[in-house]
């Protein structure tokens, strides 16, 4: 698993793709994202957002997201679920 690239992994897959990232995410990290960014930018099918003010789970985060953000209990940003069904009513 140490050799696997998850985003030169996706270049292979034919149908559009949604990468989506939380600014504050600290398990998986905006250089992370790059990667996504840098391996699929150019396939012509994939959409990037970055919410800057959420973590990994997509909710809102302290000004440095750590592990207690989880404890906190919290819905999914309203904005990302937007983004998904708008993102997966275009895709008709």
């Amino acid at each position: 698993m140490r050799d696997y690239k998850p985003a030169e992994a996706a270049k292979e897959i034919k149908k559009p793709l949604l990468v989506l990232q939380g600014g504050k995410d600290y398990q998986i990290t905006m250089v992370d994202f790059q990667n996504w960014w840098n391996a699929l930018n150019d396939k012509g099918n994939t959409t990037f957002k970055v919410y800057n003010s959420l973590n990994h789970g997509f909710v809102k985060a302290g000004n440095y997201s750590t592990a207690h953000d989880y404890d906190q209990p919290q819905n999914v940003a309203v904005e990302v679920i937007n983004d998904i069904s708008k993102w997966i009513k275009s895709q008709d």
